[in-house]
């Protein structure tokens, strides 16, 4: 009978609660000392003129000191009390050669069930019978060996099928051992042998205890079925389900990621995964990525990152990064002319000051909040152009931005009204880890001014990285992302999708065969270029479209998604 092991992580050994298993079956030896009432033997079809019963005889038992001998080259029908799942029993033909003895089961109305039958039944031979779908359905049992008379000794009966196989012992549900064993039992005593299979394998002769030596890393099966003494073979073995876990992780981040350091803070890009961190030394403690570190003293620190796999096992040999926060002045001279506060004076901006309201389709206001940063202006066709985003600037629609190695905040109108109005509102949202492109559509009707208006940002590709994805095969690893955390209507467009949060923080990848969305806070409506559908992804869970979406391109050394 079948049953699927639980194996408890934390020990060596699981052992199956006994009360899941099958009783033993009820044997009759055709005694005194049988149960009364299990069966009713009759003759049936009996020879010609012979009037003979069925009675205890000790010539030649199976188990001492008699068996049932029928007389008169018999039918021998043995009826039950209560429907049966099993029965099984030892027979033979006496007195007169036969050369097959057949056993036939029938449910209440007389149909067939099932039939076994041996050949040469000169001595002693089992026989099993079994409801076709594990029922207790078999009413009674008809026994015939063709001209002779017939003996029957140890008839097992059960109302649930035989035998039961449980698995007693095995190794952890997860665990590193590449090694295995396995010790198992039966609900029988009369267990005459085993037959055990390793992931799917043919089912071959085997012991207590199993053992398997060099598994592979990953999922493994076993299975364990018994044999008892009438030769009837578990139909429903006892399995357990474990796996081999692999070496433990190793920390992989992003190629040329470094800490994007600030006044007292330093922010680094870990890519996707559950890692560890530790500052100058301290005790290793769960953090995700971005990393983002405040409150540092001027001077050099050390970073370790580690990941950390779904069994809690980390990797030995972190990651680590060493970095010097500067030492900032703390006061700023009052009379160094700064119209729009940043702490920049004027005379050292290169982007339009930033103490103007941002307007539709205009232009948005961006502050630095970490790392470096450079913008390039529209209608420079060129890469050179970037400058460093210092403090807060205008940027109009159109501005490439790259935050790769640093944090940019923007706000952005989302509506047409004027900005004197109290109903305005307004977009912010945080950006990381991209080079992207502002846009944003005019409203030109003033009866639509109150419309929402999203703020669109635009992936680009950095120079040179999307030359993998024009090979054969492709290369697998990142071309271009962008974390957003967003409050108000922002939309992301990358090459296979886009994706459009209110209140919600998510990363949009592209590799060279797809876009994927990975939503940590919120809700992200994520439209599928491909198959042109709009799908809910909710915090926790991530979007897949697959595309081929780099392609070989002239003139533009910065695409951006389509």
């Amino acid at each position: 009978m079948k049953r699927i092991v639980a194996i408890v992580l934390a020990g060596l050994v699981a052992v199956p609660a006994a009360a899941a298993q099958t009783p033993a079956p009820t044997v009759v030896r055709f005694d005194s000392g049988d149960p009364p009432g299990l069966y009713v033997a009759t003759l049936m079809q009996t020879g010609a003129g012979c009037t003979g019963q069925a009675v205890f005889d000790d010539t030649v038992p199976v188990s001492a000191p008699t068996f049932l001998f029928a007389p008169c080259r018999p039918t021998l029908r043995l009826s039950f009390a209560t429907p049966q799942a099993s029965v099984q029993l030892m027979a033979r033909a006496l007195v007169l050669p036969a050369t097959e003895l057949v056993a036939r089961a029938h449910g209440l109305t007389g149909v067939t069930l099932g039939q076994a039958a041996v050949a040469d039944p000169s001595s002693w031979k089992p026989l099993s019978l079994s409801s076709p779908d594990g029922a207790a359905s078999i009413a009674y049992v008809d026994v015939r060996a063709e001209g002779a008379n017939v003996g029957v000794d140890d008839l097992a009966l059960s109302a649930r099928p035989q035998p039961d196989t449980s698995v007693i012992g095995g190794p952890p549900s997860r665990t590193e051992a590449g090694d295995a064993s396995f010790t198992f039992g039966a609900n029988r005593p009369d267990v005459g042998a085993w037959r055990c299979s390793l992931d799917g394998a043919p089912f071959g002769v085997c012991t207590s205890p199993a053992s398997y030596a060099g598994l592979a890393a990953g999922p493994h099966t076993f299975r364990v079925a018994a044999v008892d003494g009438y030769g009837a073979v578990d139909a429903s073995p006892a399995a357990v389900v474990w796996t081999v876990l692999g070496p433990p992780p190793e920390t992989q981040v992003p190629a040329g990621a470094q800490p994007v350091v600030g006044n007292g803070t330093a922010t680094l890009d870990l890519g996707d995964g559950a890692f560890e961190c530790s500052v100058d030394g301290a005790a290793f403690t769960r953090c995700s990525s971005p990393v983002s570190l405040s409150g540092l003293a001027p001077g050099r620190h050390t970073l370790a990152v580690r990941s950390v796999d779904e069994d809690g096992r980390a990797d030995p040999t972190p990651a680590a990064w060493t970095f010097d926060v500067p030492d900032t002045p703390s006061v700023f001279p009052s009379a160094v002319p700064d119209v729009d506060a940043d702490r920049i004076p004027d005379t050292q901006e290169l982007l339009p000051l930033g103490n103007v309201p941002p307007i539709v389709g205009e232009r948005g206001l961006a502050r630095l909040i970490s790392g470096t940063v450079y913008v390039k202006l529209p209608g420079l066709k060129q890469l050179s152009g970037f400058v460093p985003l210092k403090g807060v600037a205008a940027l109009p629609v159109g501005t490439i931005v790259d935050a790769r190695q640093g944090t940019i905040g923007l706000e952005t109108a989302a509506d047409s009204r004027a900005a004197t109005d109290p109903l305005r509102r307004l977009s912010q949202s945080r950006v990381a880890a991209a080079i992207f492109q502002i846009r944003q559509a005019r409203q030109r009707r003033p009866s639509l001014r109150t419309q929402a208006v999203a703020t669109q940002l635009v992936l680009a590709t950095p120079p040179a990285a999307d030359v993998g994805c024009r090979r054969q095969p492709p290369a697998k690893g990142i071309v271009r992302s962008l974390r957003a955390t967003a409050k108000g209507l922002v939309r992301v467009s990358a090459g296979g999708s886009f994706g459009v949060g209110r209140d919600a923080t998510w990363r949009t990848i592209d590799r060279c065969g797809s876009t994927t969305t990975y939503v940590t806070r919120g809700i992200v409506r994520v439209f599928d270029k491909e198959r042109r559908r709009t799908v809910t992804v909710r915090a926790g869970r991530r979007f897949v479209v697959k595309a081929q979406i780099f392609k070989a391109r002239k003139g533009r050394q910065t695409p951006l998604a389509p």
